[in-house]
Order: structure tokens, then sequence, then C-alpha cells
């Protein structure tokens, strides 16, 4: 008869599975409460030294990140993403050098990757380091950086505007999604998002119509373009006013100003005759069009916006109990957001409400009220906070590489 499971076990697992709950809504400081508790428990337990790794380099405690991630390692040898992880801390703590050594160890097991030359080429522009940046610029398939590192140099021709890097902030690999601290894999090159065609064909961009989903190009009347390279880099080039993504911002070229948002701490407001290059690392970019429409998005999922989307921000939306914080946008202008998989649309009809989870929602536009889905079944079976949309209008999803994804059993339909 096997022994029944002590009650400082059944302690552990509760603070381990509520702080990966707190930390997947977003809730670092509860998430990274509960998962010291767990830690104090079990020291040794990789689940939780991974996500409580995550939990403090989300509330910038860098050193403790970098940390637990070298911690993490005794038990996980041998993965790129760890070595990744523990070089940005290590970056933004400013101590190049080990971050740099970190780096190499991911590039050296992970083959030749891009993203441990994208950032051994940010360290070495952090150090002036110009030659040696556009060669890992080069590299990682960055060309915009890359170009900036050639401006610097004074190699090829001088372009009209003159770049500058900007100082940059590199971002952890995103939370993996099993139980199993595992790194997650570098994300294969993007792939169409599967409504792309059936959006642009039969919903046409007009203003009583849903927005479609850009992965290359989108070009605004008042000549304003967003460009989408390679799936992760995000170009948006304007005259006037934009707003920005703090933390996703990597360059910038032209005559632009830059000032903190009165609003949002995480936003920039940007003013002048240039471009922007912004990165999500591990992100994927979209870009969508708005002509007159009103759109909420969640605020870690946006990354810049123009035109008038830049001065009709509104204060950013707690919804309650909600588990969401979101940022409203209406007018005429491009968006552009960022997710972990493929950006796709569902269509949420009167009387025919759709109770999806809240991590996986990016923004929702029409006539929409938004509700905690406390007592859905999903939400009690699994512990993940669900959020019921009623009414008539459109969700933006982050579905995963790979998903099967059909009609809601709410009623809600995938465009």
């Amino acid at each position: 008869m096997s022994e029944s499971p002590s009650p400082e076990h059944g302690t552990f697992l509760l603070h381990r599975n509520r702080g990966r709950e707190h930390f997947e809504a977003e809730e670092y400081a509860r998430a990274r409460s509960d998962l010291e508790l767990a830690s104090s428990i079990r020291d040794d337990d990789p689940d939780v030294m991974y996500w409580l790794a995550m939990a403090y380099f989300r509330l910038d405690q860098h050193a403790e990140a970098e940390d637990m991630f070298g911690q993490l390692m005794k038990f996980r040898p041998g993965h790129a993403s760890l070595h990744v992880n523990r070089g940005i801390a290590l970056f933004k703590l400013d101590r190049t050098a080990e971050a740099e050594r970190e780096f190499r160890q991911a590039l050296e097991l992970d083959g030749g990757g891009n993203r441990p030359h994208l950032y051994l080429g940010l360290t070495h522009a952090r150090r002036a380091e110009y030659e040696q940046a556009l060669r890992h610029f080069d590299e990682a398939g960055a060309s915009m950086l890359a170009s900036q590192m050639r401006q610097r140099l004074g190699w090829g021709r001088r372009p009209r505007r003159e770049a500058r890097l900007m100082p940059v902030a590199p971002e952890v690999e995103p939370p993996i999604q099993s139980g199993s601290p595992e790194p997650a894999a570098p994300p294969e090159e993007p792939k169409p998002a599967p409504v792309q065609s059936s959006v642009r064909e039969s919903n046409p961009p007009v203003a009583d119509g849903p927005p479609p989903v850009v992965r290359d190009s989108e070009i605004a009347a008042d000549g304003a373009e967003v460009t989408v390279h390679g799936g992760t880099l995000l170009r948006m080039t304007f005259q006037g006013m934009a707003l920005a993504q703090r933390e996703a911002l990597v360059g910038s070229a032209g005559s632009l100003s830059f000032e903190r948002s009165a609003r949002h701490e995480e936003l920039l407001r940007v003013v002048g005759d240039g471009s922007l290059y912004l990165v999500r690392e591990g992100r994927r970019m979209s870009v969508i069009p708005l002509r007159g429409e009103a759109l909420h998005l969640v605020m870690d999922r946006f990354v810049a916006s123009q035109g008038d989307l830049a001065r009709e921000v509104s204060t950013a939306v707690e919804h309650g109990t909600l588990p969401l914080r979101a940022v409203g946008l209406r007018g005429n202008g491009m968006v552009g957001l960022s997710t972990l998989g493929r950006p796709l649309l569902l269509e949420v009809r009167p009387g025919r409400p759709a109770t999806l989870s809240a991590q996986r929602v990016v923004g929702w536009m029409g006539d929409l009220q938004l509700s905690r889905a406390a007592d859905d079944p999903a939400a009690v079976a699994t512990g993940i906070p669900m959020v019921r949309f009623e009414g008539g209008g459109k969700v933006i999803l982050d579905v995963p590489e790979g998903s099967a994804v059909g009609p809601n059993r709410a009623g809600a339909e995938v465009l």
C-alpha cells in the first residue's frame, strides 16, 4: 500500500500551481510570493525555479533572475534557451562580458541559431564595437540593425535620415506552456495566418468590417508605412506622432523626439519624421489598419500605433476583477501587435457568448461586454482565468502553432 502524500507536499503543490497561475495572469508579484514559498519547501524543483526566475525578471529583479537561471542550469544542462535567458539578465545588469559568454554558449548549443547572434550584436553595440555587432546582426538576419551599424561605421552612402541605436532592453524567452520547465525551442519561420486570405477577400478593410491581420506591410492614407521583417522586426515609418512600447523599441532613424507617456509608463510618445524599429523577442508581429473602428488591445500585446491612434489612447482599463489590462484605440491609423503564435479573429454574435482563456486574448472590438467566467466548467477544471464575451464583435486570439481551431462551443466561429 503506497504512502499518502505528506501535508508538506500538498502545500508545496498548492503554492507551485498557484504561482504559475498568477504568472500566466501577469500578476508577477503574487506569482513571486507563491513560488518563493514553494521554493522554501523544495529548493530543487526545476519547475518552480524556472517560473520564479521568470517572475523575478518581469519584476526587474535581474540579479535574482540571473542567479536562479544559473541554478536551474545545474538541473537542465545543455539548453540554449537557459543560457540566453541568463545572458539577458546579465545584459540588463550591464555585465556585458558575462552576458557575451552566455550568448556564445547558447550559440554553440543552438547550432548557430539567429537569436544568440542577435543578442551578441546588441551586446557589442552597447560597447560601441560596431564591426562585431554588424557581423552578428548579419548572421541573425537583422537587416535594419545591421544597416545602423554600417552607418555608424561610415560604410556605404549616407542615407537621408541619420540612424541612431536606442538603448536596448531585450526580453527573456517567452514562458513555456507545458508543465515542465524545458526551454522553448526557437520559433520556426512564421507562416501566414490561416485566416489571412479569407479576411482579405471576404472582409475588405472598411469602417464597419473586421480588421485584416497583415503579415508583411501596410501603407496608410497619410503615407505612413508599417513593415514586418522576418515575422519578428516591425518598422514603422511616419511623419507626425506615434506611440511605442518602451521595452520593444530597439532603434530609430530620422528626426524624432521621445518622451514617456503621461498615462502609461510602458509607452513612449514619439514625435517627428522618421522610423521606429521594434522587436518583442520570441513573438511575431502583425499589423492591423483601423479606419474609424475602436480596438481594445491587451497592454502587453501592444507594440506601436500612429495616426489618430497615437492621440486617442484611452486610459488603460482594468475591467474590474478581470485579468486583463487593455488600452483603448479609436480612429484611423495602424497598430502593431505581438503574439506568441498565430493571431486569429474570432466572431462573437449576439445571443451566442464566447468563453475564452484570458491568457490567449490579444484584443477585441465591437459592441462586446466582458465578465469574468469564474463559474465556467473550464475555469473550474483548469484553474486558468476565463473571460466571457457577450454581444457582437470580434476577438483577436493568440493561438499556438499546430492548434486545431474550430467552432467555439459557446457559439463563436473562427473567421
